[in-house]
C-alpha cells in the first residue's frame, strides 16, 4: 500500500515537472502560428510531443525559457536624476531641510531634526555654485535669431516689437490679433513664417532689408504653398499682415494680384468659406458614404472653425471687397450667410475688443456692396450715359439709412475712430460718384416727377459733402496713428481725391456749377493739409523707433505722398480760373497773413508747361498712382517739393 502511494507520489511530482517544462509552445506550432495542445500523461508514461507533432509524426522540441534581464535606467536618465538629486541637496542644505528624490530614502520623521551648528556654520563653496538665475531670461532670450542676412533680432527684442504690435497695429487692422500670453519663444516655434512678417511690420527695418523681405516673402509663398502645396492658416494670416501694411499700386496697376489669389486658393482649400461640417456637393451627395466606403476620413469635412479662421476670411473679404467696390478689380471673396455668420459668432464670444470695430467695417463694407449692385453701372467711355431717374435716388436714400443706422448702433469704442469715419464718408462717396457721368433727366419731359430734373445736381452736391466730411475726419487724424494705418485707410483717401477733382472741375453738366462747388470744398487748403499730415507720419515713424514704410524703388511712402499731394494742389491751382487764385490769395492775408506770403510765388505763378496737357481724370491718377517718374519734375516743381 506504501508502495502504490510512494509510487503514485513520485509519478504526480514526475508529472508535475513535466508541465511546467510545457508552458511555452512547440517550434512547430509557434512557427504556424496555431494552438499546440498536448495530451493526458497516462500509463506510467510522459508524453514527450504535443497532438499535432505526434500526428503528422514530426520532432517536437519545446525551447527553453530563460529569465528575461531587467531593463535599466538609461543614461540620460540617470545623469538627469542626479543632477535634481545634487540640486534638491543643495536647496535642503540652505532651508534646513532634508532631501527628497527617488534616490533618498523614503522614510522620513515625522519631526523635523534640528540641524548641527557645524553643518550651519559651514559657508558653501562659492565655485561649486551656478551663478543665481535671472527669473523670466534666458540665453536664448538674447541669442541671435537671423531670416537672412541684415533682418537679425533677438527673442528679448522680438517681444518688444510683438508689444507694439499689440498694442498700436492691431486696433488698425484687428483681423489678425495676437493673444497676450502669447511669448515670442512660442511664437516663434509655432509659426516662423507669421512671426517674421509681423516683425518686419513693425521693425525699423533698412530700406534694402525691406526690399529683400519683400522678395524673400514671395519666395516662401512661390516654394511651400505653389511647389509644397502647403495649407495653414499661419499663411494666410501672413498673407493678411504683408497686405496691410506694405504699399502697392492700388488704383492704376495691382501689383498683389497672385498673392490675393493664392489667399483665396487658401481659403478654398482650408474650408473656411463653408460652416464646419459642410461637405462640398449637394445637399444629398453620396461623397461621405463613399470614403466611408473606402475606409477613409472625408477630407471634405471641416469639423471645427476658430476664431482665428473666421477672422482671417473676414479679412480677406474686406480687403477684396474694397478693390472691388474703389478699383473696379473684379477678385474677390463673395458675402455668404456663413460669413454673416462668422460675424455674430466674434461678437458673441467677444475675445478681443478688437473685434468689435472687425464686424462694424465688414458689415459696414457689406452693405455698401449690397447696395451697389442695385445702381445701374456707369462707364466714362460709354458716349450715351444714362439718365439720373428716380429710382436710382430712391436706391442711394435706402443704402445711406442703412449706413447711418449701423454707425449709430456702434459702441463707442469704434465711434470714437477717425478711420472709422473716414472709412464710412468714402462709402458715401462712393455711393453718390456714379451720379458725376448720369446726365440729368430733361426738363421738358412728361415722364417722372417735376423734381426728378433737380434730383442729379441734388445728389452731385451730396456726393461733395461726403468729400468734404471724409477729408476733414481723414486730416483729425494724428500723426502718430496716420504711421500705423494700414494700406486701405490711403486707398479709399485716393479715391476721395479723384472724385473730389471731378467734381470740382467737371465742366460736362449743365446744371452744376463748378466755382460754387470749389468754394465749399476748398480744395487747395485741404491738399496743404494732407501733405503736411503725410510728412508728419513720416517724422513720427523715425521718432517712435517704427518701420518707414518704402516703396519699391526705396523711396519714403509717406514723403512721396506729401510730394505727390503737393504735386495735384499746383496742378489744382493752375486749372482754376485767376480771379478764384486772387480770391484765394486775399483770403490767405486775411486769415494767416504770413503764411500767405509764403505762399505768394506758388499761387500766382503762371501755369507750368507740364500742366498743360494733363487732365485730372483716371488715366491722369492712374499714371500718378503707378509710379510716374515725379523726379523729372525737378524742375517745374522746385518751389512745391518738399525740402529734404
Amino acid at each position: 500500500m506504501e508502495d502504490c502511494l510512494v509510487s503514485r507520489s513520485g509519478e504526480s511530482a514526475r508529472s508535475g515537472s513535466a508541465e511546467q517544462t510545457k508552458t511555452r509552445a512547440c517550434v512547430n506550432c509557434a512557427r504556424l502560428k496555431m494552438k499546440c495542445q498536448w495530451p493526458n500523461s497516462g500509463a506510467g508514461r510522459l508524453e514527450n510531443s504535443c497532438s499535432r507533432c505526434s500526428r503528422m509524426k514530426l520532432e517536437c522540441r519545446v525551447p527553453e525559457t530563460t529569465q528575461r534581464k531587467k531593463r535599466g535606467k538609461s543614461t540620460r536618465v540617470a545623469q538627469l536624476e542626479k543632477k535634481i538629486d545634487g540640486i534638491v541637496s543643495l536647496l535642503a542644505a540652505q532651508k534646513g531641510l532634508s532631501p527628497l528624490t527617488p534616490e533618498s530614502p523614503q522614510d522620513v520623521p515625522s519631526q523635523q531634526q534640528p540641524i548641527s551648528e557645524d553643518i550651519q556654520t559651514v559657508p558653501l563653496a562659492q565655485d561649486r555654485l551656478p551663478p543665481p538665475p535671472i527669473m523670466g531670461r534666458s540665453d536664448d532670450d538674447y541669442a541671435d535669431l537671423e531670416l537672412f542676412p541684415g533682418f537679425r533680432i533677438t527673442h528679448d527684442e522680438a517681444s518688444k516689437r510683438l508689444e507694439v504690435y499689440r498694442r498700436d497695429y492691431v486696433p488698425e487692422f484687428p483681423f489678425v490679433p495676437m493673444p497676450d500670453s502669447l511669448a515670442s519663444h512660442e511664437f516663434y516655434s509655432e509659426s516662423r513664417f507669421l512671426f517674421w512678417t509681423i516683425l518686419a511690420v513693425v521693425s525699423p527695418l533698412k530700406e534694402k532689408v525691406q526690399m529683400d523681405f519683400k522678395a524673400w516673402f514671395r519666395k516662401y509663398l512661390a516654394e511651400h504653398v505653389v511647389m509644397g502645396q502647403e495649407r495653414s492658416l499661419d499663411i494666410l494670416q501672413g498673407i493678411l499682415v504683408y497686405l496691410a501694411w506694405n504699399d502697392f499700386h492700388f488704383y492704376g496697376d495691382l501689383q498683389v494680384t497672385s498673392i490675393i489669389q493664392l489667399a483665396i486658393g487658401l481659403i478654398i482649400d482650408l474650408r473656411l468659406d463653408r460652416p464646419a461640417g459642410a461637405i462640398l456637393g449637394a445637399p444629398r451627395s453620396l461623397l461621405g458614404d463613399a470614403w466611408t466606403s473606402m475606409g477613409k476620413p472625408c477630407s471634405k469635412i471641416k469639423t471645427d472653425q476658430s476664431s482665428q479662421d473666421k477672422r482671417a476670411v473676414l479679412g480677406m473679404y474686406y480687403i477684396t471687397a474694397i478693390l472691388s467696390l474703389f478699383f473696379k478689380k473684379n477678385t474677390i471673396v463673395p458675402w455668404s450667410n456663413h460669413l454673416s455668420q462668422c460675424c455674430d459668432h466674434l461678437i458673441e464670444a467677444r475675445e478681443y475688443e478688437t473685434d468689435l470695430y472687425l464686424v462694424a467695417l465688414v458689415r459696414m463694407q457689406h452693405l455698401a456692396e449690397r447696395g451697389f449692385s442695385a445702381i445701374p453701372a456707369v462707364d466714362y467711355l460709354d458716349p450715351t450715359p444714362p439718365t439720373f431717374r428716380g429710382h436710382v435716388a430712391m436706391t442711394m436714400n435706402n443704402v445711406q439709412r442703412e449706413l447711418e443706422r449701423l454707425s449709430k448702433f456702434q459702441p463707442d469704442s469704434v465711434k470714437k475712430n477717425h478711420a472709422f469715419w473716414a472709412h464710412y464718408y468714402t462709402l458715401l462717396v462712393r455711393l453718390y460718384e456714379p451720379t458725376i457721368l448720369m446726365r440729368a433727366a430733361p426738363l421738358n419731359t412728361s415722364e417722372g416727377t417735376l423734381t426728378e430734373p433737380l434730383q442729379h445736381s441734388e445728389y452731385m452736391w451730396k456726393c461733395l459733402e461726403a468729400v468734404a466730411d471724409s477729408f476733414q475726419e481723414q486730416l483729425t487724424i494724428p500723426a502718430a496713428q496716420m504711421s500705423t494705418l494700414p494700406v486701405t485707410v490711403n486707398c479709399v483717401l485716393a479715391f476721395a481725391t479723384v472724385t473730389a477733382s471731378r467734381l470740382i472741375l467737371s465742366e460736362n453738366s449743365p446744371d452744376w456749377d463748378t466755382s460754387l462747388a470749389r468754394r465749399r470744398l476748398n480744395f487747395q487748403d485741404t491738399l496743404k493739409g494732407l501733405s503736411d499730415q503725410f510728412e508728419a507720419a513720416d517724422q513720427e515713424a523715425i521718432r517712435l523707433d517704427r518701420r518707414r514704410r518704402v516703396m519699391e524703388d526705396g523711396s519714403s511712402v509717406f514723403l512721396k505722398c506729401s510730394f505727390k499731394v503737393r504735386w495735384i494742389r499746383q496742378w489744382y491751382m493752375s486749372k482754376i480760373p485767376q480771379e478764384e487764385q486772387q480770391q484765394h490769395q486775399q483770403q490767405q492775408h486775411v486769415q494767416t497773413p504770413c503764411t500767405a506770403l509764403a505762399q505768394t510765388q506758388s499761387v500766382i505763378e503762371p501755369t507750368p508747361d507740364w500742366a498743360a496737357n494733363f487732365q485730372f481724370d483716371d488715366d491722369f491718377w492712374s499714371d500718378l498712382m503707378t509710379g510716374y517718374d515725379a523726379d523729372a519734375l525737378d524742375t517745374s516743381l522746385a518751389s512745391v517739393a518738399p525740402a529734404h
